[in-house]
């Protein structure tokens, strides 16, 4: 238990909220980990239209990469593939890794 009663393993509450995109323009997610065993990793995106609607989505296991940098910068560059994939042209990005981000821009 941590000092506000909640076991630390249990996720804290949410505080943020979803704030869809403008209109024509979608949404999209993406995110990268590491498998357990610590040899390969994994990168996925996932679309959403402005009114939260699923669009599409890919994810993909990728050996012998287990740089957590590297693997996000690689589900942003599978998120573009999809989007050409999908036609889509008008897009939001969000990644949990701000250095890739920057970079990007």
């Amino acid at each position: 238990m941590n000092s506000r009663g909640r076991n630390k393993h249990q996720p804290s509450p949410r505080t943020h909220s979803w704030i869809p995109p403008e209109d024509g323009c979608c949404n999209l997610n993406t995110d990268a980990a590491v498998g357990r065993a610590g040899t390969q990793g994994a990168v996925a995106a996932v679309f959403r239209n402005n009114q939260g609607d699923f669009i599409a989505a890919s994810a993909m296991v990728i050996p012998n990469i287990t740089d957590p940098e590297t693997l996000e910068a690689l589900a942003c560059l599978e998120a573009l593939a999809l989007a050409e994939d999908c036609g889509i042209r008008k897009m939001l990005v969000a990644s949990d890794c701000l250095s890739v981000i920057k970079n990007i821009k």
